[in-house]
């Protein structure tokens, strides 16, 4: 038995890919460019979109690069220091140490989404349900509980603009991620008697 289905483990692989290379257009560092492009061509191809002009979308994009708009701590009304401490432990319990002060930047929370999505495609060929199932519940808190609740935020920021489109694409492959692992269906199964 796999904890989700193997007829969608190709579009999990798929996804992974995309939402972490997608995570490099929000970094500072320069030569994450060509890997951000590369996750607009995959991300589009995901969604059955006609690819725009991504050289466009990225210069828009880099006015929030060094932003406060790029944590989540920033659309919370909640401590930050807690939620980044719930993140950290969140991240180490699947062995990811971060930089404390980015436990909420949006490219480390796209960036341990998409080895989650490696770890359930992985974990699921293996038949290692526990692991997998453990998998699911961490995706559907960075989904359900972080990146859904403060990108919507985020988009009203950049108004309508080239950056709110790499924040609308985020949101289209959360909404399919979440679609693919029937998050609430295995949730709901595996806590069941």
């Amino acid at each position: 038995m796999s904890c989700i289905d193997s007829k969608q483990l190709e579009k999990v692989i798929e996804l992974a890919v995309a939402i972490n290379r997608l995570a490099k257009c929000f970094s500072e560092m320069l030569e994450d460019r060509n890997t951000c492009l590369d996750g607009f061509k995959r991300a589009f191809r995901i969604i059955g979109h006609e690819l725009r002009d991504p050289q466009e979308i990225l210069g828009d994009l880099e006015r929030f690069i060094r932003s406060r708009h790029l944590y989540e701590s920033s659309y919370i009304s909640s401590d930050p220091v807690l939620l980044k401490a719930r993140l950290s432990s969140l991240y180490r319990s699947f062995g990811v140490i971060e930089k404390e002060e980015m436990a909420d930047h949006i490219s480390v929370e796209l960036e341990f989404l998409s080895l989650l999505l490696a770890k359930i495609f992985v974990t699921s060929i293996r038949g290692d349900d526990n692991v997998c199932v453990m998998s699911l519940k961490a995706a559907r808190i960075m989904i359900m509980d972080h990146l859904s609740t403060w990108i919507t935020s985020f988009k009203e920021i950049t108004g309508p603009s080239k950056a709110s489109e790499v924040l609308e694409i985020l949101d289209i492959l959360l909404s399919r991620t979440r679609d693919i692992l029937k998050i609430g269906d295995v949730l709901s199964a595996a806590n069941s008697p």
